[in-house]
């Protein structure tokens, strides 16, 4: 940061009065500090004019994107000092939602939108991370995080909660989570990009760690799990699989049950049983929907092999987990 630091201040002192001064340094929290010092008062209008000059040019040299704002002309320490409190304070509660590579903010008092309801489908959030496909999860993250907020500059706090909130719902549908990764660098992000990016790598990852196949199975059986997984929705037959693979039915179910210590069937209804296990927990989706969803269409089959596999009823299940 020292050098960096050296190289601000070669790039601000191009554009003030040689007889001016500045001074650049980074604070406890990495961020850089930059003070101008004059005596003359007629320079502090030329300065303050050029700062949002000198920000873009210190982005173009250091190939960084820079987020400065101004702060008030003080004429003694503890004037800097409040100066300075009131920027901290700025970066605190905000966020930047644009891409720009330079945010210029004229003072402290600049305008922040303003904190409102966020209102997104959390149910279809669920669906789409119970399905376990990464693409259709990564645009809806970028689409419903960036899209509740409209201003350039907008409230930290609800970016963090929301963004928490996306992150934690798919946390909880692991196994052994590590809420770890959620939190701690959550504090020295700045923008809705970094946010995003952060987001999207947890929720990959959550979805990495459920989908993992412990064991190292052979190529066929490889396969007819991640047929299962890809479409488990969908009329699912060893028959049918087995003409795919140039494999006799028997010899494939054979194999697959060697490997896996299940038969095929037992496998895909003890898979549909999960998603629509977790569907029951986390939505308020209808009983009726959620067999459908799963690969049911005849619901009381649906009922029949939930009691089969769950040991409970789906609406014992639900009964349950509300209380």
């Amino acid at each position: 940061m020292h050098g960096l630091s050296e190289e601000c201040s070669a790039i601000a002192r191009e554009a003030i009065e040689a007889e001016d001064e500045v001074i650049c340094f980074p604070d406890a929290d990495e961020d850089l500090v930059m003070l101008y010092v004059s005596d003359d008062p007629e320079h502090h209008h030329s300065i303050l004019e050029n700062a949002p000059v000198t920000a873009k040019r210190i982005s173009e040299l250091t190939g960084l994107p820079v987020w400065a704002i101004s702060s008030v002309v003080s004429s003694d320490f503890h004037g800097v000092q409040d100066s300075y409190k009131q920027v901290k304070q700025v970066f605190q509660q905000c966020f930047i939602s644009g891409q720009d590579r330079t945010v210029y903010m004229d003072g402290p008092s600049t305008k922040v939108e303003s904190p409102k309801p966020v209102i997104w489908d959390q149910e279809k959030y669920i669906r789409l991370l119970i399905e376990g496909k990464q693409e259709p999860v990564i645009e809806f993250i970028e689409a419903v995080l960036p899209g509740q907020f409209k201003n350039n500059t907008i409230p930290r706090r609800e970016c963090i909660n929301m963004a928490s909130q996306l992150m934690l719902i798919a946390k909880d549908m692991e196994d052994r989570p590590d809420y770890s990764e959620v939190f701690a660098p959550l504090a020295r992000m700045n923008t809705m990009y970094g946010l995003i990016r952060h987001v999207v790598a947890v929720v990959q990852r959550s979805l990495g760690n459920r989908n993992t196949v412990q064991q190292e199975y052979s190529g066929h059986v490889t396969i007819l799990i991640e047929q299962v997984k890809e479409h488990y929705a969908e009329e699912l037959s060893l028959k049918t699989l087995s003409q795919k693979l140039d494999l006799h039915p028997n010899y494939l179910g054979q194999l697959f049950q060697q490997e896996v210590g299940l038969s095929f069937s037992d496998y895909v209804n003890q898979y549909r049983i999960e998603k629509a296990t977790q569907l029951l927990i986390h939505t308020d989706q209808k009983t009726a929907e959620i067999a459908i969803s799963v690969g049911y269409t005849d619901t009381s089959y649906f009922y029949r092999q939930f009691k089969k596999y769950a040991g409970v009823s789906p609406t014992e299940l639900r009964h349950m987990y509300t209380k």
